[in-house]
């Protein structure tokens, strides 16, 4: 399998979760013998469990930095999650920190690459992912050592999540994969906006795009993507092109559209948000776009051909889908989409659907035709915001941003 890492920034500022963020206070059940090392997630020495974990206050996370604290962002207690379980997690010390370590029913992990702690004078913050757990339900430990030595205060934060069985396709070895499309990058386009009457609004506003937002927390990867949209009526599109496979763009007919997306409470005016992995095969365009609507509280399917949103299927029957997420805020939502398209026909069909590791539809098969249209073989990934008739900003982030294609 082809990666690209596409972009390489870290966020070193302003990581502390914000006060909604409740941290575990249970201690978890193991017994540490050595503390982390600076630049690992293991180490050697001696801990000890003598330090109590708080909740955070404000912007900044756990409160007084002169105090041994940790929070934890993700994973949350009781969620589900689709594996790679994903970790995002905090801590300061007066001491300075010295190294973290990811348990998964009492053994030591080995999280994934590229993963390790990033320590900034007495504070430390982590994002990782936890890759290859079975489905079933699993303790998840997170530990933290600061630099007390001789006893190295440890803390521990512990979260029950389940995984259950995939219902999305394994991509082959020939897939390629193109990751943390959220940041900045120097190795295709950037993110670029579509607004006005170009994404279907009938008001006037305005819209940005802030990568690596180191303005918001909690973050997932430390580069997170803020997309805002501002003008009662007023939509925003961002998009992105990946560039195309070796092989070519019209050589992939499978798609898998993976992203984390985050709503604040204070996005209050959002009338849809829609997620989008598209190819164009230079004579048509195929957008397998998802839209979560708040006026029918569903999931809607794009009918490109047609230019309409609907949960009407090519076989005439309905398919209703409820979508909440839009009032969900505060939270991570993770969203993943697989398509399929067929360059002979020229249709694109929907085929899984998972939220939050929670199978919306699997291998529905729900096609729709794509639409003439003249240009360069591309791929591209959009996000839009849709605001309702209120006059107001809405903003949301994302995070962990990936599409396979194969």
């Amino acid at each position: 399998m082809t990666y690209y890492k596409l972009g390489a920034k870290l966020a070193f500022a302003s990581l502390f979760l914000m006060s909604m963020i409740a941290c575990n206070g249970k201690g978890f059940p193991v017994a540490l013998t050595s503390p982390g090392n600076a630049n690992s997630n293991s180490g050697s020495g001696s801990g000890s469990n003598n330090a109590t974990v708080t909740k955070g206050t404000g912007t900044t996370a756990c409160g007084d930095e002169k105090s041994f604290q940790e929070c934890a962002n993700l994973p949350v207690d009781g969620a589900t999650y689709t594996s790679p379980v994903p970790i995002s997690a905090y801590a300061s010390s007066q001491y300075g920190m010295s190294g973290w370590q990811a348990y998964v029913d009492g053994n030591l992990v080995t999280t994934s690459a590229s993963s390790q702690p990033t320590f900034n004078g007495d504070t430390s913050w982590w994002n990782a992912t936890i890759p290859g757990l079975s489905p079933g339900t699993h303790l998840i430990g997170i530990n933290v050592w600061d630099n007390n030595a001789p006893s190295y205060s440890v803390h521990s934060y512990t979260a029950t999540i389940t995984v259950p069985a995939t219902s999305l396709p394994t991509p082959p070895s020939t897939a390629t994969t193109y990751t943390n499309l959220q940041e900045a990058n120097g190795s295709q386009e950037s993110w670029k906006i579509c607004n006005g009457p170009c994404s279907g609004s009938s008001g006037t506003g305005s819209s940005n795009i802030t990568l690596d937002a180191t303005n918001f927390e909690p973050s997932l990867s430390g580069s997170t993507m803020e997309e805002t949209s501002t003008g009662a009526a007023f939509n925003t599109l961002g998009y992105l092109k990946p560039p195309c496979p070796s092989t070519g763009c019209t050589s992939v007919t499978n798609f898998i559209d993976d992203v984390w997306f985050y709503i604040p409470s204070t996005t209050t005016a959002l009338q849809a948000l829609e997620f989008d992995p598209d190819v164009y095969d230079g004579n048509y365009e195929y957008f397998m776009s998802m839209q979560c609507d708040s006026a029918t509280g569903d999931w809607r399917f794009w009918d490109m051909a047609n230019g309409d949103w609907t949960t009407k299927q090519n076989n005439g029957s309905t398919a209703v889908y409820p979508c909440s997420l839009l009032t969900e805020t505060n939270q991570w939502h993770h969203f993943q989409l697989y398509g399929t398209v067929d360059y002979s026909t020229h249709t694109y069909t929907y085929q899984t659907f998972v939220i939050d590791g929670v199978t919306v539809y699997k291998n529905l098969g729900n096609s729709y035709n794509a639409k003439p249209y003249s240009s360069s073989p591309a791929l591209v990934v959009e996000q839009q915001i849709d605001n309702n008739s209120s006059a107001a900003s809405n903003s949301v982030y994302y995070d962990n941003y990936s599409l396979t294609v194969w």
